[in-house]
């Protein structure tokens, strides 16, 4: 769209400085996040964003870490926007895809701990 040449004139400074926005505490912040990465993918060419892979990961990677419960779920949110239009390989690198399934795991246990 219009904006196209202006995201990825400073794409790499956008998802730096939004990257704080997956795990705001307040959940409208986290919506228009995940709104604006929606945006982001359908605007902008796959191979421009995943050059970004390791941003996306981060992002992904804490909100499932975070402490908050509805964090590590619009983290989940977050995963799957990503795999949905990228696929995990396209977003994780073989070391990040390893640590998001550890955190996968871990949230796992401790579902498994809280309902025995």
């Amino acid at each position: 769209t219009t904006y196209g040449s202006v995201l990825r004139g400073n794409l790499a400074r956008i998802l730096e400085g939004c990257t704080p926005a997956a795990i705001d505490a307040h959940s409208e912040v986290r919506s228009a996040f995940r709104a604006f990465q929606t945006m982001l993918i359908e605007t902008l060419p796959p191979s421009t964003l995943t050059a970004f892979a390791p941003t996306l990961a981060l992002q992904i990677r804490s909100g499932l870490s975070h402490v908050s419960n509805e964090v590590r779920k619009d983290g989940l949110v977050l995963l799957n926007l990503y795999a949905s239009h990228f696929g995990c390989a396209e977003v994780l690198s073989d070391v990040e895809a390893i640590r998001v399934i550890e955190i996968l795991c871990q949230m796992t246990s401790l579902i498994d701990t809280s309902l025995s």
